[in-house]
């Protein structure tokens, strides 16, 4: 059983009752995760022996705080010595060894209530000597999804986080309500989106019954099936920016504990974004100094690459928060214009080159196929370039794999997902340590590579290919059958075995694997 440690530092009285309701948190953690062999281990005062230590009390939480992989330090009206002290044997951990994970909340006091000195120096020590990222808070549960975060988001424990209806869901399991989280009930758009929704719901049980009454009447069974329509739509639209808030969610959280300082302008939207403040957010992100910074940074761009991909980041963080309020007609200028920025800075410099992948998948998003490509195009030349992961270079090629099939294409298709199929090879021979996830999303390449594929030598190797990244499939469903995304790569590794088979005309053997896909298909289905 892998263990993961947390430490949550915060004032005894001020806080009671956050700790007891983490640490129900924490175990509602781990009946998810225990089946995986994962187990968190919470650490609290109230957790540690009152007998009478050889040493002072506080050196025996000083320990634990060393042994965690996660330290969490809450803070309100005030900020006591020995909760400073806490934070302070986390940092110099961390420093010496890269863990424990610090992350620092202060609470939203209520209007009239000042926090003390104590708290209003920390503050200042951590955004000025330290230079730490630190968050504001008004309800608990924004702390339980940035636990929640960090847990999916490493390689290590993983797990498939999606907002669903309001619900944060993790591996299908309903577990956090986004009512209390700032980030997603006050992002305007989508609570009008919900509330025309529900009205819709109502409208359709309403009409049904109509229909159900008069079943010759044309014209209620007419607005039954606009309303469905509208329903739909509408489900698809709110589904889309549940997606993109967690999106900004997750970059948020990956910006504050990368390895690249966040920009002032980071620090200002993220906090505002925390509060559920879009508006204040954009307007940081598109201060008018920018532009003018950005120019000074360009002159000394020897000694200040990393500004330039702080200015990319800003990007990212203000196009993730436009698309989080919905893409419209008025915000696909703004975002375009923010890609393409990036991309020149990207280029130009070198730097966070992977900038180029998210364009064209925006493009493509926007029917703009042509310039998809020609930005994938412009990726793919820098195979041996240090500024983007080799996986990102390769979903690349397998990206415009597909666009030049869909063209159609097909002999640059076939080229690109002949090199990708080559990287899964050699990753399967090496047993490199890759993110499977990702991985099983190639499966597509198998797919769409065996319906190219025509003479027997070509589909043979194709077939052992397919074969062999099945069984490996295979052994991750046995070893972990609550993750759904091992399951779909099975079901597509056995689809595209199908489909070779039956151009060798190997029917048997091809039915009986389409059926097993089937199955696997009705199984997630009714999930």
């Amino acid at each position: 059983m892998k263990v993961i440690k947390f430490f949550l530092a915060s004032s005894i009285v001020e806080f009671k009752h956050e700790r007891e309701e983490l640490g129900n948190y924490i175990r509602a953690l781990n009946d998810i995760y225990v089946q995986r062999g994962i187990y968190f281990e919470l650490t609290i005062c109230e957790d540690l022996s009152n007998a009478v230590a050889k040493e002072r009390k506080q050196e025996e939480y000083n320990e634990k705080i060393r042994e965690s992989q996660f330290f969490y330090i809450l803070l309100g009206k005030e900020a006591g010595e020995y909760t400073i002290e806490e934070f302070d044997v986390a940092l110099e951990k961390f420093r010496e060894s890269g863990a424990p994970h610090i992350y620092t909340y202060f609470k939203q006091l209520p209007g009239g209530e000042q926090a003390s000195e104590s708290v209003l120096n920390f503050m200042e020590r951590l955004d000025k000597q330290i230079g730490h990222y630190f968050s504001m808070f008004t309800h608990l549960d924004s702390i339980k999804l940035n636990i929640l975060i960090e847990l999916t988001r490493r390689e290590e424990i993983s797990g498939k986080l999606q907002f669903e209806n309001g619900q944060a869901v993790l591996d299908g399991r309903k577990l956090l309500s986004l009512e209390h989280v700032p980030i997603y009930s006050q992002n305007e758009e989508l609570q009008r989106r919900s509330e025309e929704k529900a009205r819709l719901e109502e409208e359709f049980v309403r009409l049904r019954r109509a229909s159900i009454e008069a079943p010759e009447d044309e014209e209620i069974f007419g607005r039954l099936m606009e309303v469905s329509r509208q329903r739909n739509e509408l489900s698809e639209q709110i589904r889309q920016m549940e997606s993109n808030i967690l999106n900004l969610y997750t970059t948020i959280a990956e910006l504050r504990s990368g390895d690249r300082p966040m920009t002032r302008r980071e620090k200002m939207a993220g906090r505002l974004l925390d509060q559920g403040d879009y508006e204040g957010a954009l307007a940081i992100l598109r201060d008018e100094e920018r532009q003018k910074e950005l120019a000074h940074a360009e002159k000394i761009v020897e000694n200040g690459k990393e500004r330039i991909r702080g200015y990319i980041s800003e990007n990212r963080m203000r196009i993730s928060a436009l698309e989080s309020r919905g893409i419209t007609l008025e915000t696909i200028p703004e975002i375009q214009a923010c890609y393409e920025e990036s991309v020149r800075l990207a280029e130009k410099y070198r730097v966070e080159l992977d900038v180029l992948l998210w364009y064209a998948d925006f493009l493509w998003r926007q029917h703009e196929d042509e310039k998809a490509i020609n930005i994938l195009e412009r990726l793919a030349k820098y195979q041996d370039s240090e500024a983007i992961e080799q996986f990102d270079l390769v979903w690349a090629k397998y990206f415009l794999g597909m666009l030049y099939l869909w063209s159609p294409n097909d002999e640059k298709a076939e080229a690109l997902l002949t090199e990708v199929l080559e990287y899964y090879e050699k990753v399967l021979d090496e047993g490199t340590a890759v993110n499977e996830g990702k991985m099983i999303a190639l499966s597509y390449a198998y797919l769409s590579f065996a319906d190219l594929r025509r003479d027997s030598g070509t589909l043979r190797k194709t077939a052992r290919l397919l074969c062999r990244a099945l069984k490996r499939c295979r052994i991750l469903v046995e070893a972990d059958s609550s993750n759904d995304d091992y399951k779909k790569g099975e079901a597509l590794y056995s689809v595209g075995l199908a489909r070779c088979l039956e151009k060798m005309n190997k029917k048997e053997g091809a039915v009986k694997l389409y059926r097993e896909s089937l199955r696997i298909s009705r199984e997630l289905s009714s999930l």
